[in-house]
């Protein structure tokens, strides 16, 4: 079982070796933009063929979820409502340290900071707990570290042009904390005692 464009080499092949080609319209030339068309059709076949359980209802769920996210997130939405812009204010001027508290978070993390190199042209960190408590955690006692403890006026938060921020100082390191379900009880104590650290 095949999945990708109808014209594609894999199509070829697949029909060479016999094989089950399933076509999906691509929309853009990054593969990361066609996640949902690539994902969707190999779900159904492992669902189909009993090798996992993916019914046809929890992709309706999760399709009406993402588009409720993308509502949200599109660029016209006003900044107050808009997690995405938020949070990319949040992080301006920022040297962010993602870290991950399990195995699907340690696996976002590393795409978060992924995303912020590529497209936002913005250097990140990123780790997994427990093992970024080893190494990484030290960097917050460090001076981009004491840069963060220091902090805006808290009175002057309100009026904060955190663009402008970014571009006037060096940056300072901002802590972004990826939680996970099946994250251990004793790498939960260690992210709630990073984000106190932080």
């Amino acid at each position: 079982l095949t999945i990708g464009a109808s014209d594609s080499p894999l199509a070829v092949l697949s029909a060479q070796a016999r094989g089950i080609h399933v076509p999906v319209q691509v929309s853009h030339p990054q593969p990361r933009a066609n996640m949902w068309a690539l994902t969707v059709p190999a779900l159904l076949a492992g669902h189909a063929l009993g090798l996992t359980a993916v019914p046809p209802d929890v992709v309706e769920r999760t399709a009406d979820l993402l588009d409720t996210i993308a509502e949200r997130c599109r660029p016209s939405s006003e900044t107050f409502m808009n997690p995405a812009k938020s949070l990319a204010l949040d992080l301006a001027g920022q040297l962010p340290m993602i870290w991950g508290s399990g195995p699907i978070a340690a696996v976002a993390s590393y795409r978060f900071a992924c995303q912020l190199n590529e497209n936002a042209k913005l250097p990140a960190v990123f780790g997994a707990l427990p093992e970024a408590n080893h190494n990484q955690v030290v960097a917050l006692d460090g001076p981009y570290g004491r840069l963060a403890a220091a902090g805006p006026d808290p009175d002057a938060e309100l009026f904060r042009d955190r663009v402008e921020e970014a571009e006037a100082g060096p940056a300072r390191l901002r802590l972004v904390l990826l939680r996970d379900r099946l994250e251990h009880p004793q790498v939960a104590r260690r992210a709630e005692a990073s984000a106190a650290l932080a």
